[in-house]
């Protein structure tokens, strides 16, 4: 595989098995070479590029069934949960868009404690309910990245009681039902 350097436009050659990582500043608009041209490797110690493939990244195969590939705009996140050979899921994203933003918490909010629901309704849990638990997935991954709240519209929120108002209250109806039992 032939290509041109997004560093120094010199012509870079992929042999088969091979990738090379680049690294771009969106700041500055420039690439680095994160790593040099290496050698995928092999978990199983069988011919190159065969078996259960460890690491790759932009690359090429010398296999005419395989045909070359290259990859651009390439996204890794930490955390991804690959179910049922779909499509990755990114903790705190409700619409599979790859991204935790503002509009994944309208989707919660609009189908706040409601049940049964799927992750597309911001069941982030698959527990079949939209509740503070996904919230706090959104939340933690929007703010994680950076992600402020300010203006974010939390009123829906005030309806869930907080869990040692909702500790008392069991205490309290516990003791009572104890209480006219002796009686």
């Amino acid at each position: 595989m032939n290509f041109t350097s997004p560093i120094d436009s010199s012509n870079v050659t992929l042999n088969a098995y091979q990738y090379v990582a680049y690294v771009k500043n969106n700041t500055t608009n420039t690439f680095g070479q994160l790593k040099g041209i290496s050698n995928m490797v092999d978990l199983n110690a069988a011919t190159a590029g065969v078996g259960d493939i460890a690491r790759f990244g932009i690359g090429s195969s010398s296999n005419a069934h395989t045909g070359t590939f290259a990859m651009d705009n390439v996204r890794v996140v930490t955390g991804v949960e690959f179910t049922g050979g779909g499509v990755p899921q990114v903790p705190g994203d409700v619409n599979g868009d790859g991204f935790v933003l503002i509009d994944d918490s309208g989707i919660i909010r609009d189908n706040f404690r409601k049940s049964p629901r799927s992750r597309s309704q911001g069941d982030l849990t698959s527990d079949g309910l939209v509740s503070l638990v996904d919230f706090k997935q959104w939340k933690g991954a929007f703010t994680g990245g950076g992600g402020s709240l300010e203006g974010v519209d939390l009123n829906f929120l005030e309806s869930v009681p907080e869990p040692s108002a909702a500790l008392l209250v069991l205490l309290g109806a516990i003791g009572s039902l104890a209480v006219r039992w002796r009686a």
